[in-house]
């Protein structure tokens, strides 16, 4: 799908830009992906423990996202992680910063339209295995059964590809799983790297 295509591109986009230093390749970037990058040191002081490659470049575009849409993305890493994310195979972290690009995109979509715009990405580590977890505020709940079939949305035609994408991805991987729920007003999807 067109939609899908262009989540991924400029999830790609960004993560090639963290991996060079060449203004001239990072302004061109920039302008494809419609916007300057604009941050400070506070803005990034919470991406110091992840290794430099892929996913801090993926996180680095969506905390530029959600500043350009006013939305309040609460990033919360534990240090522990750093050595854990070095040992992520390359298979693994490319699936896992599509299926992270996806969910964080759905979230700040999906907080836009309620009373707060909070969203929150959390690091950490739990019986050995790695957990992200996405969580944000939402207008309406709901089917999670539903969310999850090809083509359902809440936002219009084109739309509604990327869980049911995410869900083609995980039913392939052998290390990867995740888990949605509807918490306190927020809804949160886990997603869970397994052997490392």
């Amino acid at each position: 799908s067109e939609q899908l295509y262009r989540h991924e591109l400029k999830n790609n986009l960004s993560i090639i830009r963290s991996m060079t230093n060449n203004k001239k390749i990072i302004k061109k970037i920039d302008e494809m992906l419609k916007f300057s990058i604009v941050l400070d040191e506070n803005d990034i002081e919470c991406l110091k423990d992840i290794p430099k490659g892929g996913l801090k470049g993926l996180i680095y575009y969506k905390i530029a996202l959600a500043k350009s849409n006013n939305i309040n993305l609460t990033i919360e890493i534990s240090p522990k992680v750093t050595k854990k994310l070095r040992k992520i195979t390359d298979k693994d972290l490319k699936q896992l910063c599509i299926i992270l690009g996806i969910y964080i995109d759905n979230a700040m979509e999906a907080s836009l339209k309620a009373k707060k715009r909070n969203v929150t990405l959390e690091i950490y580590e739990v019986n050995k295995k790695l957990v992200f977890v996405i969580s944000n505020t939402y207008k309406d709940i709901i089917s999670i059964e539903k969310m999850n079939y090809d083509g359902y949305t809440t936002k219009g035609n084109g739309h509604g590809r990327g869980l049911y994408y995410v869900n083609k991805l995980l039913s392939k991987s052998k290390n990867l799983y995740a888990e949605q729920i509807f918490l306190n007003k927020y809804f949160i999807q886990k997603l869970y790297v397994k052997k490392i």
